[in-house]
């Protein structure tokens, strides 16, 4: 079975194996033997840099005017719970789907767009998807219904499978492929 080629955005889930070399060579220029803590240091300053840039570019992306769903499961002490929301800011979405997350990994797979998040608890795992204008009429169908019955859950799943289309954030960010799979580019 083939496997998509996972493209990632950002990823702060081993920063000592991404930025330590890098490190060590921009200190190997002013320290012999730069410290753990100077390591650190620079580590932690390339990290904020990507992010901010990675930043920037996700609100270009998400922040067009365009509806879209998040849709996942939260790992919690007492088991893993389905979770999900509609939003029109990332920031704002991503505030709340990485609360009290230490570690982040945003990636693309053949256009679905992916945030895994760990902290103390567990890990949470979601996908986001961009509502069709079908999908939004759907929604604000079912928020305007009072006496509608059917729950959030459902129309939130109804969504993702038949109103919803996939962002294709790398392809249309960073120009990679949008079908790309891991034995093409052994």
């Amino acid at each position: 079975m083939r496997e998509p080629l996972t493209r990632t955005i950002y990823d702060n889930y081993d920063l000592w194996d991404q930025y330590s070399e890098f490190a060590k060579e921009t200190l190997a220029e002013y320290e012999e033997e730069p410290s753990e803590d100077s390591i650190w240091n620079v580590i932690n300053d390339e990290n904020s840099t990507n992010w901010e840039y990675e930043k920037e570019r996700l609100e270009e992306f998400f922040d067009d005017g365009s509806t879209w769903i998040l849709r996942g499961t939260n790992g919690r002490w007492n088991g893993t719970f389905e979770a999900g929301t509609i939003f029109t800011d990332f920031m704002d979405m991503y505030r709340e789907a990485t609360t009290d997350c230490d570690y982040v990994h945003l990636y693309d797979e053949n256009g679905h767009f992916y945030i895994q998040c760990s902290h103390h608890d567990g890990t949470n795992y979601y996908e986001i998807k961009k509502l069709t204008d079908k999908g939004i009429e759907y929604l604000e169908n079912w928020e305007e219904n009072w006496d509608d019955k059917r729950s959030e859950r459902y129309v939130h799943d109804q969504i993702m499978k038949k109103y919803s289309i996939l962002p294709h954030f790398a392809h249309k960010v960073y120009g990679c492929p949008k079908v790309q799979w891991k034995k093409d580019v052994a």
